[in-house]
């Protein structure tokens, strides 16, 4: 995927829209820009003919669609980039102390700035954390109301209390919806593992840090923490999970 740009933006008009799950759910039709002139939201017509406003930042290029990040899948991506942003900079700034390239009171003022970050980012974190577990749950609780909305049509279908057309459909549709479930509670347990690794990854973080190739100035020691803090790239482990497998035999 491509993220969204200036460069690029107008290129998103007229392109259909998708959510996290690859469902088409509108089409892009313009932009709106805030009092300094830049753009702001993106304006989309729902396939229900509703006009909704986005954030860009929830935006990115996927081929020919434009793809919408949900508000708690763009909190995960947000949260999972700056935590190990900061712990970068944390390094950094200890490796700089330890080589007498920073005043030990701006070592302190950053430290204590960039600590008092990183513990909001993961109190975020295991705030948005929570929810999940909630909406995991209760997609759990929404596969079993449906098995057993798909038990008691097989009962009535057996009494030959449903025709079988009426069978057939009733099922499809209830097939359909155990598929959607067990998709969209496997993405929640992605995003979950994903916080999950970011968080317990502090311990696991490298102590190396890139070598400069020339003697940093005092006054440079910002632009330079934000510079190689831009280098750290944290990975992350998918799980995936299993469902049972539903088998329908139609007569």
């Amino acid at each position: 995927m491509i993220e969204v740009s200036s460069q690029n933006i107008s290129m998103l008009i007229g392109k259909p829209v998708t959510d996290d799950l690859n469902h088409e759910i509108g089409e892009v039709l313009s932009f709106i820009i805030d009092s300094t002139g830049h753009v702001s939201e993106v304006l989309v017509k729902g396939n229900n003919g509703e006009h909704l406003c986005y954030p860009v930042d929830r935006l990115s290029m996927d081929g020919d669609f434009v793809r919408l990040l949900s508000e708690i899948d763009n909190k995960v991506k947000m949260t999972s980039e700056n935590i190990p942003l900061l712990w970068r900079k944390k390094k950094i700034l200890d490796k700089l102390l330890n080589e007498n390239k920073i005043l030990p009171e701006i070592y302190e003022k950053l430290y204590a700035e960039f600590d008092e970050a990183l513990t909001s980012l993961k109190a975020d974190a295991q705030t948005i954390m929570d929810d999940l577990d909630k909406q995991i749950k209760d997609y759990e609780k929404l596969f079993k109301t449906l098995h057993f909305g798909k038990t008691y049509l097989d009962i009535e279908r057996e009494i030959d209390h449903v025709d079988e057309e009426t069978y057939r459909q009733s099922m499809n549709a209830i097939l359909n919806g155990l598929t959607d479930v067990v998709e969209k509670k496997q993405d929640l347990q992605e995003k979950r593992e994903t916080l999950s690794n970011i968080l317990l990854g502090e311990e696991r973080i490298s102590e190396s840090v890139q070598e400069e190739t020339e003697e940093p100035q005092v006054q440079e020691v910002h632009e330079e923490i934000a510079v190689e803090g831009q280098e750290q790239k944290e990975e992350t482990t998918e799980t995936t999970v299993s469902e049972p497998v539903i088998t329908v035999h139609m007569r």
